[in-house]
């Protein structure tokens, strides 16, 4: 059963994204935004954090993480929230899962091959089993998943984090 966003919380994001100094920049957005989450993170399930990748998200440095020209506008974030207005729990994570995602992950320039509606990014997989980590490109929106030679991946349970420069460096996709 999906749970109706509480008003009194759904104000009180607005109210941290109406203040002039969260939408100054992404470094301010992202960190205000994983701020507030931490503050009501008793009002979400950890289910719903999990699915939404915030388990991840807010344990990021966002100064290690965010990239340099994400795919939003800072100056149109208030009306597009207020616009979307989100009627339950499940969908207000999604939103801001969705959109902390988007600022810290790494586009590859290939499309996805199985749905070429989103371009692949870059992610960290961390297999703790084998204690390996890979470089393997995702889709946002249908989860394909392929090594950087293009092979489908395919290896099971691990835990994935947005690439950052300094992993595409690392592992010889970035050059400096």
């Amino acid at each position: 059963m999906k749970k109706n966003i509480n008003s009194q919380v759904w104000d009180s994001f607005i109210k941290v994204l109406e203040n002039p100094e969260t939408l100054k920049n992404f470094y301010n957005y992202y960190s205000a935004v994983i701020c507030w989450v931490k503050a009501h993170d008793h009002y979400f399930s950890k289910e719903l954090l999990v699915r939404n990748r915030l388990d991840i998200l807010l344990n990021l440095e966002p100064e290690t993480y965010i990239i340099d020209e994400p795919d939003l506008l800072l100056s149109m974030e208030l009306k597009r929230i207020q616009e979307i207005g989100p009627k339950t729990k499940d969908s207000f994570l999604m939103i801001i899962g969705d959109t902390l995602w988007d600022l810290v992950t790494i586009k590859s320039g290939k499309d996805c091959p199985n749905c070429v509606y989103d371009e692949l990014r870059y992610v960290l997989i961390v297999n703790k089993l084998k204690k390996e980590q890979k470089i393997v490109l995702e889709c946002d929106s249908c989860g394909w998943s392929e090594n950087t030679n293009g092979i489908p991946w395919d290896e099971g349970i691990v835990d994935t984090l947005p690439a950052s420069k300094k992993d595409l460096i690392k592992f010889g996709i970035f050059v400096i």
